[in-house]
């Protein structure tokens, strides 16, 4: 039963990530009108972030790890992600040239 506990803990904790990624990205789509909806992206990352701090605070010990876990693994692919295909984009550019 532990084990399904902490499988699904982790990819909470990956579905989490995802949405403060995209609350984050939300400064750059919404950037034309930036002064109408600065108000609800940060009202949204606030909420977010008090309720990672909550249930972090509320997970008994043997299953914060899990949940922290998936939220750095999520990080960490997105950002290797993100620069892989920056790198791959540069090498297509300079091979056309």
């Amino acid at each position: 039963m532990n084990l399904l506990i902490t499988a699904l803990l982790f990819l909470a904790g990956v579905h989490y990530m995802i949405l403060l990624l995209a609350t984050c990205y939300r400064f750059i789509d919404l950037w034309y009108r930036i002064g109408d909806f600065w108000k609800s992206i940060v009202g949204t990352l606030i909420a977010l972030i008090i309720f990672n701090a909550f249930i972090t605070w509320m997970l008994p010990d043997e299953f914060k790890s899990p949940w922290i876990w998936g939220q750095v693994c999520y990080a960490v692919f997105h950002v290797v992600i993100f620069w892989f295909a920056r790198l791959m984009l540069w090498l297509v550019e300079v091979k056309q040239r």
